[in-house]
């Protein structure tokens, strides 16, 4: 009897350590801000598949995966857009995907978190703080960041475009995920 008294505990209790599975919707964005010659410029990611495993409740069983398509990234400024796909940039050809990876978590206050990830563009992989929103409503939830990343760590924009008085080295990234179960 003890035995299976255990037994059932112990399913019981790893069965409950498990992070949810959560899909996101159509309307997801994933968008960018940086500055040329200090006037900002906005862009996005057209293409990006987010894997979110989430449960506020079993944060060590959490883990996110997103996979970009580099070349889906706009400006909507056709010179930006060609220059941002080449070598010296994203060089789109060379290094078509970004993945970042997040397998650690932690609460920073009620419905906010934060991750330690590892972003790889441009084959570079540099640990990012991900700082992020995750508010739960049934079986809806919304995921939200806002993270500031610097470009030249991933050797994007080289030769004369590493000029930090051209290019600002620091680019806003905010990721705006409407989730399901």
């Amino acid at each position: 009897m003890i035995r299976l008294l255990l037994a059932c505990t112990v399913l019981f209790a790893s069965t409950q350590a498990l992070a949810r599975d959560w899909r996101a919707g159509a309307e997801r964005s994933l968008t960018f801000t940086g500055a040329y010659m200090g006037e900002a410029f906005d862009g996005r990611f057209d293409r990006f598949e987010p894997v979110i495993r989430f449960d506020p409740e079993a944060l060590d069983s959490a883990r996110f995966e997103v996979q970009v398509d580099v070349a889906s990234a706009r400006t909507g400024n056709e010179e930006y857009d060609s220059t941002m796909h080449g070598e010296e940039f994203f060089d789109s050809r060379g290094f078509p995907q970004a993945l970042f990876i997040a397998r650690t978590f932690r609460s920073t206050g009620p419905d906010s978190y934060e991750a330690d990830g590892e972003l790889t563009l441009r084959g570079k992989t540099v640990r990012v703080p991900f700082p992020f929103r995750f508010v739960i409503d049934g079986d809806s939830a919304r995921l939200t960041a806002d993270v500031t990343l610097k470009r030249l760590d991933f050797d994007v924009g080289t030769g004369d475009w590493a000029d930090t008085d051209l290019i600002a080295n620091a680019v806003k990234v905010a990721v705006d995920l409407p989730l399901t179960r």
